[in-house]
């Protein structure tokens, strides 16, 4: 391998230890908050000014977010599969017998 594959195997290396370590934390800031979830920082600020997504403010000032509290908030309201409801449906006209 000669010098020049070496250096840009170091650097995918050093880029991808950087991408774990990010995925290691679980304390975000609103910056970083608004990189993971791909929302506008405006629209962070307007769900937690309406207390309707979990965060922190250690000093008063500062929004900081947990990843897991993120991650729920994400996934939360789940749409059923028409597949589902039909199961349902069938479960339930099942038991008015």
């Amino acid at each position: 391998m000669n010098k020049e594959e070496y250096l840009k195997l170091y650097k995918k290396l050093r880029k991808i230890e950087k991408l774990l370590l990010k995925q290691e934390l679980t304390t975000l800031s609103l910056k970083k908050a608004v990189r993971y979830t791909g929302f506008s920082k405006s629209h962070l600020y307007k769900l937690t000014h309406g207390q309707r997504i979990p965060h922190y403010k250690p000093q008063g000032k500062m929004v900081y977010f947990l990843k897991n509290d993120l991650d729920d908030f994400l996934i939360s309201n789940r749409i059923a599969t028409k597949e589902e409801i039909a199961e349902k449906a069938k479960e339930y006209l099942k038991i008015k017998k």
